[in-house]
């Protein structure tokens, strides 16, 4: 593995590691100015979906409610990374999963990341998740 993609593994789980940790605005600081964020699906589905900066997005994570998404009880794992020998791109396995205060986990997923960096800043994040999951979640929680 080159210097570059040994770089760009550590820049990605330190990331992860900041998600983890929920100090999700901490991580601006691993993407470049101008940094894009995309999610997959469709807005009326998932109103996080499409485009953003990464800034943005950040924002988007920290303004969701706590009585519909519980990031205290919030679990990310990489499951797999693989870098490429440029240590340009990456590919990110994770599952993701929310514990509930009666120790259930009612919230699963596993999300793929197609991350591209360059002089060891994030350029560009594309996160392909399945929303259903999550719509499930948060149907659960408004009924209660």
């Amino acid at each position: 593995m080159s210097s570059q993609a040994t770089a760009t593994k550590s820049l990605i789980q330190e990331f992860n590691n900041l998600f983890a940790t929920k100090k999700f605005h901490e991580s601006a600081r691993l993407a470049a100015p101008g940094a894009t964020w995309w999610m997959s699906g469709l807005k009326e589905n998932n109103p996080m979906a499409g485009l953003h900066t990464f800034e943005e997005r950040l924002k988007q994570i920290e303004s969701v409610p706590k009585s519909v998404m519980n990031w205290d009880n919030f679990e990310v794992d990489i499951l797999e990374l693989v870098v490429d020998e440029t240590g340009e791109k990456a590919v990110v396995e994770a599952a993701v999963q929310i514990k509930e205060e009666d120790g259930e986990y009612r919230y699963k997923n596993q999300v793929i990341f197609l991350i591209e960096v360059k002089e060891g800043k994030i350029q560009r994040v594309k996160e392909y998740l399945d929303y259903a999951p999550i719509a499930k979640y948060i149907k659960e929680k408004e009924a209660k």
